[in-house]
Formats: structure tokens, C-alpha cells, sequence
């Protein structure tokens, strides 16, 4: 998991490995388990366009580019100006992280561990969430 990026806020980092996200599933960042075994939480996979992507109503999103070890300071920076609430995953693979901030302020970084989106109706992902409760 990604270090903790300790901040005077005190917010502390929840780790959650192997949250899978398909056609079936979601994540809720505000959720005691994000890992949904529906489509309603806030973080969905949707691969009904050419290339499949992350797609939120409230959660806004931003790819990491060639970062690892993201840290919580780090995503709120690249978050404070984020207003996109889908990201393509065609420039996703093993490793890639995604910082991620819901309407609550809890923030969270996905870290890609499996893209299997080459067949979308029976695309998935599996990554690690970390979590950060209202640290935003």
C-alpha cells in the first residue's frame, strides 16, 4: 500500500487489497468496506464505450502519471482542481494509481493490480484502496 503521507489533519489511512470492480460491483469511499457487491456505490467500472473507464456521479478522479508510493498530500494537491468525474483506463496498467475524492471529502488511491478490459462484457479490475476518511 501507498504510504500514509501523515498530515496534521490526522487523518489516517484504511487499507483495503484486492477491491474488484466489474459490470456487478462498485466502491463507496465512505463505506466501513468499500467493496460493494452492487452498482451503487459512488465508483463504478464502465466499459459500454469503446474503452472502458472509471466512472463516478460524485467522485472526481486523476490518474497518477508514472507515480508510485502516492501519498494522501499528494492526491489532495492533484485533486484540488479535479472535475472530472470518469477517467479512461486505456493508458492504465499494473501500478498505476488513481487519487479519488467523493462529495464527503474522503479521499482514496487505487492502485491498479489486474486490467483485464480486452472482452468489456467481461471486464474487471482488481486493485488496493487506501482510504482516507474525511481528508479533504
Amino acid at each position: 500500500m501507498a504510504g500514509d503521507g501523515a498530515s496534521p489533519g490526522g487523518a489516517r489511512p484504511e487499507g483495503f487489497p484486492q477491491v474488484r470492480l466489474d459490470d456487478g460491483s462498485s466502491l463507496s469511499l465512505k463505506d466501513k468496506q468499500p467493496g460493494r457487491e452492487d452498482r451503487t456505490g459512488d465508483v463504478r467500472l464502465d466499459c459500454r464505450t469503446s474503452a472502458c473507464e472509471l466512472k463516478s456521479d460524485s467522485v472526481v478522479f486523476m490518474q497518477i502519471m508514472g507515480g508510485h508510493g502516492t501519498t494522501l498530500d499528494e492526491c489532495r494537491i492533484m485533486l484540488r482542481s479535479a472535475s472530472r468525474h470518469s477517467w479512461p483506463l486505456a493508458a492504465a496498467a499494473a501500478g498505476t494509481e488513481f487519487c479519488m475524492k467523493d462529495a464527503e471529502g474522503n479521499i482514496g488511491l487505487y492502485v491498479l493490480r489486474v486490467k483485464s478490459t480486452a472482452m468489456p462484457d467481461l471486464a474487471f479490475l482488481t486493485g488496493d484502496l487506501t482510504v482516507w476518511r474525511n481528508a479533504a
